[in-house]
């Protein structure tokens, strides 16, 4: 797919007029960062020609997000660009996860695999409540968005009002603790009915 050229983003004419400053920075973010937006235009949605449409939600969302701001740099215009496009991509991709059904439920009987059961669902959902149970609010915020939903740390950062190291190292040192809890001890034979006993 061919790079945007400057007529093809026309659309930031609609910019207020305190807002023009925003409109190189906005291109220039856009050319640096639309070979990855349409790798993960095609790896997330399949051979889906929409990542244009897609970058220009995003740059309208992103407008809006540092317009807010009076002032940004390009990395900050880059990392704002590309949070909105991700977003942009995931409702793209929920989007076609939905299934459109056409004629009555008497058409798909014979097609339709058998419902499976939620339960497996459910167990999970309490196991993870209880492996989380003590671990702190945004702590568990964070490992939900970086292991969940695949948040880069800066992301993470932005959400969780802290900086990037110091929310990864508090990830890093929950992680450890939820293993060393959970995790028998090495020197503790599961089969000795002693070392059961001494749990």
């Amino acid at each position: 797919m061919a790079l945007p050229t400057p007529s093809d983003l026309l659309w930031v004419t609609g910019f207020p007029d305190q807002g023009r400053w925003l409109i190189p920075l906005l291109r220039e973010a856009v050319e640096s960062e639309w070979s990855d937006a349409v790798s993960m235009a095609e790896s997330q949605l399949g051979d889906d020609p929409g990542a244009r449409e897609l970058m220009e939600c995003a740059i309208a969302q992103a407008q809006k997000i540092i317009l807010d701001q009076r002032e940004a740099s390009i990395v900050d215009v880059r990392r704002v660009l590309m949070r909105c496009y991700k977003n942009a991509v995931r409702r793209a991709r929920r989007r076609q996860a939905r299934m459109i059904l056409w004629g009555s439920s008497g058409n798909l009987e014979g097609i339709s695999a058998p419902v499976s059961s939620d339960t497996r669902q459910v167990e999970a959902k309490l196991d993870v409540s209880k492996l989380l149970r003590d671990t702190p609010e945004d702590v568990k915020h964070a490992l939900l968005l970086r292991y969940g939903v695949r948040y880069g740390w800066e992301e993470i950062a932005d959400e969780t009002r802290s900086t990037k190291d110091g929310i990864r190292m508090r990830c890093k040192r929950e992680l450890k603790r939820l293993m060393d809890h959970y995790r028998p001890s090495a020197k503790q034979n599961p089969h000795d009915p002693k070392s059961n006993n001494r749990r």
